[in-house]
């Protein structure tokens, strides 16, 4: 029986003395973005184990990856957009308008 959505997860392990990190992922578009980064780049990217749980089935996979490709920006902030008034989203709304051009009917 597969996974529910609620018990798939990946997980990321780094290890500071390492060159490799380990990623085991249960969620299907992580595993299939992996599994081709492994054909493209077998030297960077492999594969060290499937999970298998009940049935033979394979849930997941674990995955060796050089740390050097994993971006030191992986938590990123959020987004620091200052709220717009009513007024300023008339204006905008205005300007809008301006600049588009009127669609006019193909005449035959």
């Amino acid at each position: 029986m597969p996974l529910e959505k609620y018990e798939r997860y990946v997980c990321i392990g780094i290890d500071e003395d390492s060159e490799w990190v380990q990623v085991i992922s249960f969620i299907k578009s992580w595993t299939n973005h992996l599994d081709k980064r492994c054909k493209e780049y077998p030297k960077e990217y492999q594969i060290v184990s499937d999970q298998i749980f009940e049935e033979g089935i394979v849930d997941g996979r674990e995955y060796k990856v050089k740390k050097k490709l994993l971006p030191p920006t992986i938590f990123k902030a959020p987004s620091k957009r200052k709220p717009i008034t009513e007024e300023e989203k008339k204006i905008a709304g205005e300007r809008l308008q301006k600049t588009r051009k009127p669609r006019k009917k193909k005449e035959e």
